[in-house]
């Protein structure tokens, strides 16, 4: 079963399948990130893609696939500021443009 269709110009494209499974961890890593034990002790200042530093944290892979490496508890943040496959509202949505878009194939 492929999670992901074709992309002629940037690779492959989460399917709707993709993004539902990303969604569900992303809450899972969320619901733990309100234990402050090992949130604010380690992930808040970790930046190293391969750290094991934090066992009750795990170093995870960008659901949709963008090869960013972090830790679980960054996974929202990530996916809502800065994933290039995240989808997004158009930059004219306060304009009323309805159209939404992944964040790659903005300007």
């Amino acid at each position: 079963m492929a999670f992901f269709a074709p992309r002629d110009d940037d690779g492959p494209i989460p399917t709707d399948e993709a993004r539902a499974l990303a969604a569900q961890e992303i809450l899972f890593w969320r619901s733990l990130k309100s234990s402050p034990s090992y949130h604010d002790s380690h992930c808040a200042s970790c930046h190293r893609g391969h750290c094991t530093g934090s066992g009750e944290c795990p170093v995870v892979e960008c659901p949709l696939q963008c090869d960013a490496r972090m830790h679980a508890c960054k996974l929202d943040e990530h996916e809502s500021l800065v994933c290039r496959y995240s989808v997004v509202d158009c930059l004219n949505v306060g304009y009323g443009c309805p159209v939404r878009v992944e964040r790659w194939r903005l300007p």
